[in-house]
């Protein structure tokens, strides 16, 4: 190089430099090589050293394209890593959104699992109560669904039908009752199609008498009810009352039951009758439910107190009967009347009280027309 008007070497050093924008540059710098004279083993390079020169002067050139084609790829893959990059963060962004939303119906997921559990808690209780309720009533029930399948029956069926716990979800007809109820299954057909209730009486073993009621329930399933209940309610103890108020409604004389706090629980037709043609109101004086010691209590007939007091010594126990014999007329006739006080026999604590017209044979004894006791 001439400077001056003197001719000067210059060295070119190069370097590489990364700048922070990750671009690859290369920092050239000149420095003045100072002349000395040639040594004696200094000497011209040849022509084969000039060819070995140009060529590594070749390979550096296509060294450095190489490495510049590099840097531009490079350059590329930056830009494509930064818009991948802005990719991920913007998938980045939707996936925190969506995590949010996953966390609002994961919250309205906790809730309604919450209203489900306490609807179920409710549930088994209310199962829990009709389990219980069924088991309390000592009443044989049964519980068929449309297609006449055992569901569920508590204790007291099995004395009727003979069922095992394994029997549910078997039909109704494969069962054999004790019962004489040819229309059992008549009967669950009606009411699972109608909703209508179906009662009737039906006799059982060892002279027992049951009222058969069947029941629809549940949602309708197209035409038909999804589901019914049977119970049978044991009125044997009804049958024998009602055999007996017909009993003693045949009996001429005047009858009463009455209890040890001297309540009338029961009254035949003659001792209704016999108060109504003469003024009283069976219902409120002398009918059932009326007390028959406050009746004796008020009463202003002489002989109403010694009557009281030997029909409390019957209640007692002090006396085991007492009768006595009383006149009662009526502006048409003279009447008389014997009254008879017993204790109930039986498992059941009361008197019997009979009243009973014995004025024709009043008129044929005339000497016994006078009040007696005994």
């Amino acid at each position: 190089m001439d400077v001056d008007g003197q001719e000067r070497t210059i060295s070119v050093v190069a370097h590489p430099v990364t700048l922070e924008s990750e671009t690859l540059c290369v920092a050239l710098s000149l420095e003045e090589i100072l002349e000395t004279p040639l040594s004696a083993t200094q000497v011209p390079l040849d022509a084969l050293e000039m060819d070995r020169l140009a060529a590594l002067e070749r390979e550096l050139h296509a060294t450095r394209q190489g490495l510049q084609s590099t840097i531009e790829e490079l350059e590329a893959s930056n830009e494509e890593l930064q818009a991948t990059n802005e990719e991920l963060m913007s998938s980045n962004e939707e996936l925190q959104s969506t995590n949010e939303e996953l966390q609002s119906v994961n919250e309205e997921l906790y809730t309604v699992n919450a209203e489900y559990n306490a609807k179920l808690d409710a549930l088994s209780a209310l199962n829990a109560d009709l389990e219980g309720m069924a088991q309390s009533t000592g009443i044989a029930t049964l519980f068929v669904n449309s297609d006449l399948s055992l569901v569920r029956f508590t204790p007291e069926a099995t004395l009727l039908f003979r069922l095992r716990p394994s029997d549910v979800g078997r039909s109704i007809e494969d069962f054999n009752s004790l019962l004489i109820y040819p229309e059992l299954s008549e009967d669950l057909r009606k009411t699972l199609a109608t909703g209508e209730v179906v009662e009737r009486e039906v006799s059982g073993p060892h002279g027992s008498w049951y009222l058969a009621r069947v029941l629809a329930y549940g949602q309708r399933k197209g035409n038909d009810w999804r589901r019914a209940v049977m119970s049978f309610i044991d009125i044997t103890r009804l049958r024998d009352a009602s055999r007996l108020q017909d009993l003693i409604d045949s009996l001429p004389e005047h009858v009463a039951v009455i209890d040890l706090q001297g309540t009338i629980r029961l009254v035949n037709r003659a001792w209704n009758s016999f108060a109504r043609e003469n003024g009283g109101n069976p219902d409120l004086d002398c009918g059932i439910g009326a007390n028959y010691l406050a009746v004796l209590a008020r009463s202003t007939d002489p002989l109403a107190p010694e009557i009281l007091r030997n029909l409390q010594e019957v209640m007692s126990g002090r006396r085991q009967a007492y009768t006595v014999t009383y006149p009662c007329h009526s502006p048409e006739e003279e009447r008389w009347f014997v009254m008879h006080a017993r204790p109930l026999s039986g498992s059941e604590d009361g008197v019997v009280v009979t009243h009973f017209d014995i004025s024709p044979s009043m008129s044929t004894w005339p000497q016994l027309s006078h009040r007696h006791a005994t």
